[in-house]
C-alpha cells in the first residue's frame, strides 16, 4: 500500500509528464492458470456465468462494484482476471450447480420485486450471494408477513374498541365541563 505522499508524488509526476495514472487496484495480479490451481474448472465456468447474469441484471453497477472478469480486452487476451473474480471463484468453490442456480433465481426474484416499486438494487457481495444460494431462504419462516392479510383476534379487537369508547367518553366529559 502506498503512502499519501507517494500517491501525491505519483499524481504530480503524471500531471507534469502527461502519463496515464494506473491505480494498484486495477493492475493485473492474477491469471487464469493461477486460479485453476486453487479451484475447479467447473467453478470458474459457474462464476463466469454468475458474473454474466449479474451484468445482465445490474449493468454498470457491476463494473462499479468490480464484478467484471477482465479490466480490458488486452488483459483478457493475456489471460489476466480481476481480483474480485478470483475471490468469487475461491469463495464459491464447493457450491453445486443447483445451489448457484437457486441463488441466481433469488436475485432475479428480488430484482423483479424491487424494480416494481421503483427502488434501486445493487449486485450482491460474494457473501450475500452464498447466503442466497442456501435453500432455506424462501421458506415460510423467512418471508415477509403482510399484516393486512392476518386473521384478526376478535377478543383483542373488542378490548381495543371498549378502551377507545372509554377514552372518547373521558374526552367528551372533559370538553363539556
Amino acid at each position: 500500500m502506498k503512502t499519501i505522499t507517494q500517491t501525491v508524488g505519483m499524481i504530480q509526476g503524471a500531471l507534469q509528464t502527461g502519463k496515464e495514472i494506473k491505480h494498484d487496484r486495477y493492475s493485473p495480479q492474477f491469471t487464469l492458470p493461477q486460479l485453476l490451481t486453487s479451484v475447479t474448472p467447473e467453478t470458474v465456468s459457474l462464476v463466469t456465468l454468475v458474473f454474466t447474469r449479474l451484468g445482465d441484471l445490474f449493468g454498470a453497477k457491476c463494473k462499479t462494484k468490480g464484478l467484471i472478469l477482465h479490466h480490458s480486452a488486452e488483459a483478457e487476451a493475456r489471460g489476466e482476471i480481476t481480483e474480485s473474480f478470483y475471490l468469487w471463484c475461491r469463495k464459491l468453490d464447493g457450491l453445486s450447480k443447483k445451489q448457484i442456480a437457486f441463488g441466481i433465481g433469488q436475485i432475479e426474484a428480488k430484482a423483479a420485486e424491487v424494480y416494481q416499486t421503483g427502488e434501486e438494487l445493487w449486485p450482491p457481495s460474494y457473501a450475500e450471494f452464498i447466503g442466497l444460494c442456501n435453500q432455506h431462504h424462501g421458506t415460510q419462516a423467512h418471508r415477509y408477513f403482510d399484516r393486512s392479510k392476518a386473521i384478526e383476534n376478535k377478543t383483542q379487537r373488542e378490548k381495543r374498541r371498549k378502551l377507545g369508547m372509554e377514552q372518547c367518553g373521558k374526552l367528551r366529559d372533559f370538553l363539556n365541563s
